[in-house]
């Protein structure tokens, strides 16, 4: 049954694939999807709601099988919120040895089923904005970019100290932050693929780009790497002016240091509370300034 349901999806699909090869898709009616195959309106409705579903679903089904073909099951990347596929996967995390995330290969296969199909995703990713593939597919992959850069953001946090760890995500993993390098990356890949299909010629791979076809993962471990660094720096040069500034608070000459702690004559006394209240201030100043920074 379920085989029969995916076989007669994929039909309607086929057959509205080949129209929109050749006509705007706004022309496309579901009388000319069914009329090729010689089924009835009811047939389409029956497995999909409107074109723009089944539009998405032909997307998702082709990525499904050439990802189960190419990677191992492991590596696949499901999503959770969509019932509709959940047993499509659509990503892959694919971390080496070393911890680096290494996605050239999926992105090589994401692009082959759109090459697979170049007439047709090049009219129907024309369109832009919500209801249209373009629009699907950054909600799609932002999440799981987002989850890319989370880990990301771990693996540098953890080579660092545990007392600075917790400072150090405070300031680097906050949610605009995080959703600015997402939504940057997520959109540069599709933006790119639509780029080739209506531009380029057959697109190049991940081997004849060698050593740059991983270019978006290591762009963004170069800058999480970086930013990391240069926060990390930042927060021991205010931990170090706060040791200054609670040091310059505990010492005075070395009068004032014997008035305070050993017994001395009034005068003595007199000369060291002077000096005390005459350095209050500007102590007081300096801690202000730390606890601020």
């Amino acid at each position: 049954m379920v085989r029969r349901n995916v076989e007669a999806k994929l039909s309607l699909a086929e057959s509205f694939a080949e129209l929109a090869e050749a006509m705007p898709l706004d022309r496309i009616t579901v009388n000319m999807v069914v009329d090729q195959l010689g089924k009835h309106r009811k047939t389409f409705y029956y497995h999909f709601s409107d074109k723009s579903q089944l539009v998405v679903w032909l997307f998702r089904y082709e990525l499904a099988c050439k990802l189960e073909k190419t990677f191992e099951s492991g590596q696949l990347v499901y999503e959770a919120s969509d019932d509709r596929y959940a047993a499509f996967p659509y990503y892959v995390r694919n971390v080496d040895e070393d911890g680096r995330i290494y996605n050239a290969l999926f992105f090589d296969a994401a692009y082959s089923c759109f090459e697979r199909r170049r007439a047709y995703y090049r009219n129907v990713l024309s369109s832009l904005g919500p209801g249209t593939l373009e629009h699907y597919l950054l909600e799609l992959y932002r999440p799981a970019l987002t989850d890319d850069i989370r880990y990301l953001i771990d693996r540098e946090l953890a080579k660092c100290s545990a007392i600075s760890r917790e400072s150090l995500r405070m300031r680097i993993d906050r949610g605009s932050s995080v959703a600015f390098l997402a939504d940057f990356f997520t959109g540069a890949f599709i933006s790119r693929y639509i780029q080739r299909l209506n531009y380029a010629p057959i697109g190049r791979t991940a081997e004849q780009v060698s050593p740059f076809e991983n270019v978006i993962h290591d762009s963004l471990g170069w800058i999480i790497r970086q930013e990391v660094a240069r926060v990390s720096s930042a927060l021991d040069d205010v931990r170090l002016s706060a040791a200054d500034s609670e040091g310059s608070t505990g010492l005075g000459s070395p009068a004032e240091a014997a008035g305070l702690t050993e017994a001395g004559s009034p005068a003595e006394a007199a000369d060291s509370e002077g000096s005390v209240d005459s350095e209050g201030p500007t102590c007081a100043a300096g801690l202000a300034e730390a606890a601020g920074r």
